[in-house]
């Protein structure tokens, strides 16, 4: 998916989300609770991989990455730091190295932690079958939003452009 299709999305899935954002160009401060998520790449770069962070109004971040890598971005780490008293994150890879659902997988995680239907309950529709993963995970959010196709997470066919309110990630 690209910025403008997660960024239709993500007001669906919570009141407080801020929006979609290049790692570079993650909000300095954040107002709590919020959701956001980011790509892994700069605004200069073509656009890698969404991961997706969800605050508390506690003050309690979690990060959430499809393929269960620890925050690894500066930005990404510094943004939670300053804005967060603590940060759990996911280490379990739920979906295929084949895929391209990055996006999709934010904006269910999103949609279950402002839910309030919690992080263990998320990771917990998941398998070890992480082609499995991709086939359930597509058919639910299909049903959950009632949309009959979705787009991938990025590569070099993603271009980012200057708005004049934000960085939009465009195919």
């Amino acid at each position: 998916m690209n910025n403008l299709e997660l960024l239709k999305k993500l007001s669906l899935t919570s009141d407080h989300m801020i929006g979609v954002f290049p790692a570079d160009r993650i909000p300095k401060v954040w107002t709590r609770p919020t959701t956001f998520i980011l790509n892994t790449d700069d605004h200069t770069k073509p656009g890698m991989h969404w991961v997706s962070i969800y605050s508390n109004s506690n003050g309690y971040a979690y990060y959430f990455d499809s393929y269960g890598i620890l925050p690894f971005i500066p930005q990404h780490i510094n943004g939670i730091r300053k804005n967060c008293k603590r940060y759990r994150y996911n280490t379990v890879q739920l979906q295929s190295a084949t895929s391209d659902v990055c996006g999709q997988y934010c904006l269910m995680f999103l949609y279950y932690m402002s839910s309030r239907l919690g992080f263990q309950h998320f990771l917990a529709n998941f398998s070890d079958n992480l082609e499995k993963n991709d086939f359930i995970f597509r058919k639910y959010i299909n049903f959950k939003t009632a949309d009959a196709e979705f787009y991938g997470c990025g590569g070099s066919h993603v271009r980012y452009i200057q708005n004049a309110t934000s960085k939009l990630c465009l195919r």
